[in-house]
């Protein structure tokens, strides 16, 4: 998001402040204002018989603006994963927006496309193995793995500690990566290539 829009929307707005852990809204509560994540790090999760991770958002992100413009219920809850920063909009501020500024549009368009973008990777991955959706994990957070515990993966992989675990385990005896104090090293990054094939 440009960042005079972020600019724009936080004075139409006002920005409150966020703890970890808390939560933004619940799925099915009806949205009654824009949110723009200025800073710190969002969870977009669903409950059915176990909790999935959607997806996560850095800042500057627009953040539910679908089931805000039509009016419908959050399909999914959104919950802080550190401290955050989100400018809130009113809709009525949101619609007149709409109405008067052409380039808001195209930002919004924009926003839109790539949450359909991270829908089907999303569709994509839950298709996959999931040491096929392990080893995509790997390639793509590579440079971030010294950061990332086993639990987060997993959240992020929707799936139990315990069957990455057995992954995990897998990889090492082929000597595909190794793990030092719970954190991953990659050491044959072309084995883990072969598997997103």
């Amino acid at each position: 998001m440009q960042t005079n829009y972020l600019e724009i929307l936080c004075q139409k707005g006002y920005k409150k402040h966020y703890s970890k852990g808390e939560i933004v809204f619940f799925e099915g509560q009806i949205p009654k204002k824009l949110f723009i994540l200025v800073s710190g790090n969002l969870r977009i999760y669903k409950n059915t018989q176990k909790e999935i991770t959607l997806h996560k958002f850095s800042p500057p992100s627009l953040i539910a603006e679908m089931p805000t413009f039509l009016s419908l219920p959050y399909p999914a809850s959104c919950e802080c994963e550190s401290d955050c920063e989100i400018a809130e909009l009113s809709l009525n501020d949101f619609k007149t927006l709409l109405k008067e500024d052409n380039d808001f549009n195209f930002l919004l368009i924009a926003s839109l496309l790539n949450k359909i973008k991270i829908l089907e990777e999303l569709i994509i991955k839950n298709s996959l193995k999931l040491e096929n959706r392990l080893a995509r994990f790997l390639i793509n957070h590579q440079n971030s793995l010294h950061t990332l515990t086993q639990k987060s993966i997993a959240t992020s992989l929707n799936t139990s500690q315990e069957a990455l675990s057995r992954i995990i385990k897998g990889f090492k005896s082929k000597g595909y990566l190794a793990t030092k104090k719970g954190k991953i090293e990659i050491l044959d990054k072309q084995a883990l290539l072969l598997l997103l094939e």
